[in-house]
């Protein structure tokens, strides 16, 4: 999925309310970028980070997002986010 040397960069700005974070996946160089919404609390910002890492660990595996549907797709990221942050 990343190579050894992969990368991940994390960088906490003013987003719109609506907007928790938003991941974006650079192949090419083997990074990944995840953008938070800095007037969120800090728990609210982990959840986002976290849910954006699950929709990236998705996109990479073996099931492709079209084999998906969008709405799984999310709640998939979502369980993955919990599960991440609060493991049993």
């Amino acid at each position: 999925m990343f190579e050894a040397n992969a990368g991940f960069r994390v960088i906490s700005l003013p987003l719109p309310d609506e907007i928790r974070a938003v991941g974006v996946h650079d192949s090419l160089h083997a990074n990944a970028f995840f953008f938070l919404n800095r007037e969120l609390s800090a728990e609210r910002q982990l959840f986002g980070l976290a849910y954006e890492l699950g929709l990236l660990i998705l996109q990479q595996g073996p099931a492709t997002p079209q084999a998906i549907e969008q709405a799984e797709i999310t709640k998939l990221a979502s369980r993955f986010a919990a599960v991440f942050l609060m493991p049993e």
